[in-house]
Order: structure tokens, then sequence, then C-alpha cells
């Protein structure tokens, strides 16, 4: 998920669980990853509307989120587009992940950078991750630069 080396960094890739824990939107988005690896591993109706309704729901609350326009709203709503973004990547939905992950970048933007929302280090380095690491925008043909600024570069990600 995280790679970049450096002595926060090790800590945040080893205990990344903890930190995503202490986020509510990642919790619920440990719930649509679990069911969709149970769904994977034990092909029942169960698992499968259980992920659908995980992540209908998950899409519910990020349209609400962005309708909101509030710098706590809009915080939610970049780690809500994040969990979706992996959640397609696991489905190999590449352009649905670059989707998602563009509108992060947007609602970033919208808000005045990582700053102005006070975005945690753990949503900045997933970002940095998917932007720079999986190249997720690779992925999106409406993209016309694949070097999208964040607001936030490596010397931003060294110095925490």
């Amino acid at each position: 998920m995280i790679n970049y080396t450096g002595q926060y960094m090790d800590s945040l890739r080893s205990n990344w669980v903890l930190y995503a824990s202490t986020d509510i939107e990642f919790l619920k988005g440990f719930l649509l990853s679990g069911c969709r690896h149970l769904a994977t591993v034990s092909p029942t109706k169960e698992f499968s509307s259980l992920t659908a309704q995980y992540k209908l729901q998950h899409l519910r609350d990020l349209q609400k989120a962005i309708s909101e326009r509030s710098v706590e709203s809009s915080r939610a709503a970049v780690a809500k587009a994040l969990v979706l973004a992996s959640d397609d990547v696991a489905i190999r939905d590449m352009g649905m992940a670059a989707s998602h992950l563009t509108g992060a970048i947007n609602i970033i933007k919208a808000a005045g950078g990582p700053e102005a929302l006070s975005l945690s280090n753990l949503v900045k380095c997933i970002l940095f991750s998917c932007v720079y690491g999986k190249r997720l925008l690779d992925w999106d043909p409406s993209q016309p630069s694949r070097d999208v600024p964040l607001g936030f570069g490596i010397e931003d990600i060294k110095s925490f």
C-alpha cells in the first residue's frame, strides 16, 4: 500500500491497520474489503450480497459527503473515495479506481489543498502511493496530465 522508505514511513507501513483504525471511513472500508475477500474465496450469495450492500452504502455516503461542502465532509469524502478506489483495484476495475482517485484529488483541490483539509499523514501517503506508486491515473483516459500536483510531494512525505 505504501512504497516509501524512511523511519516514519516504515512505522506507518508496519502499523497501517492501527493508523487506519482511527479513521471511521477506513474502518467502514475494512468491512467492504473483508466482504469482498470472503465473496472471492467463498463465493456465496450472502457474502456477495453484503459486498454489494457495503459498496452501495459507501457510494451513497460519498455522494452525501460531497454535497455537504464542509471541511469535515470533504475530508471524509477523500477517505471514502480512496476506499472505493482500493475496492475497484481489488476487482481489477482500474478505470473506476482512476475515477475515484481523480475525484479525491478534485475534492482536495476544491478545498484548497491537503493542508486546508488537514488530511492525515496516512491519507496523504495513500494518495501519494495511488498517484505515484500504483500510477492509477494512467488508467484514466480523461486525464490530460499524468503528473497531478497534489499540493505535496516526496519532500513533504520525507518530513513526516
